[in-house]
């Protein structure tokens, strides 16, 4: 672990190597303590903004309007649900990547409230935070802070004499869990400086996906980017037999078969020998 300090959530923050935090993940999701709500991974040029959404459109009634007859015409627009992420990375000459970030995980609620007759509006339970934080390149920084309670009530009873009026009750029992639950923002920048730097990133998420493995094992997958050496055959350098070596051609070698001339039709001057000394168009 990097650093620990409090965070602008009122939580925590901190930075983990990435082979630590990949063990730590994979230590607390087999221990069923860690849920994961969303993944995504964007490129995004120096100190620009990138916007990430995962999640619906649903439709939500923005005004009302009731005609002289009693008509009710709701106007309908639409909210994004789900997880939402932006995102402004400033690369430093240290190594370092400030990012200004902006979460919000958002979701429809189990309650609604109704407007008018026969319309309802749905309540949206809603998580998000805007802070700015400074990280290394490659190692993962953790924010902590949004925290939810939630409380939830059992009923237990036995069968049939838990249903007996009065008497009922000394066979029935309530329990009620409260359950805490915090949603923790893990951002690991890679700062992209070559194109071999790109190509290793693609690889990683690559391996990282859900891919079937007869998929991103597929060679077709290791050639999904040509390299710099292969521009000038282009893909189909790709056929070459395996084990093959690239031969490039000599210098004033030809490409591809000789072309015939065409045009109008010459004629030849000759010498005493034989030889042309001159071509001459009609």
């Amino acid at each position: 672990i990097g650093a620990t300090g409090e965070s602008p959530l009122g939580g925590i923050s901190f930075t983990i190597a990435g082979e630590d935090f990949n063990f730590l993940f994979r230590a607390l999701q087999t221990q069923g303590r860690v849920e994961v709500l969303s993944r995504p991974q964007i490129f995004v040029q120096d100190n620009q903004e990138a916007n990430i959404t995962v999640g619906e459109r649903v439709p939500t009634v923005q005004d009302i309007t009731v005609s002289s007859a009693g008509v009710v015409t709701p106007s309908v627009t639409y909210e994004d649900v789900g997880v939402i992420l932006t995102v402004t990375p400033i690369v430093n000459a240290d190594g370092y990547v400030s990012m200004a970030i902006k979460p919000e995980i958002s979701s429809i609620g189990t309650s609604s409230v109704s407007v008018a007759s026969g319309v309802n509006l749905p309540i949206f339970t809603q998580r998000s935070a805007e802070t700015t934080v400074t990280v290394k390149d490659g190692e993962t920084i953790v924010i902590g802070g949004l925290i939810t309670s939630r409380d939830n009530d059992s009923d237990n009873k036995v069968p049939l004499a838990g249903d007996v009026p009065i008497l009922g009750n000394l066979f029935r029992s309530t329990v009620r869990k409260s359950t805490k639950t915090e949603l923790l923002i893990v951002l690991t920048p890679h700062v992209v400086r070559t194109p071999e730097d790109a190509r290793t990133l693609s690889i990683q998420v690559r391996d990282q996906t859900g891919l079937l493995d007869n998929v991103r094992t597929n060679p077709l997958m290791e050639r999904l980017q040509v390299k710099p050496d292969d521009d000038q055959f282009g893909p189909a350098d790709m056929l070459r037999p395996t084990g093959e070596q690239k031969r490039r051609p000599d210098e004033g070698e030809r490409l591809g078969p000789e072309v015939d001339e065409y045009g109008p039709p010459t004629s030849s001057i000759l010498g005493e020998t034989g030889d042309p000394l001159a071509t001459r168009s009609r």
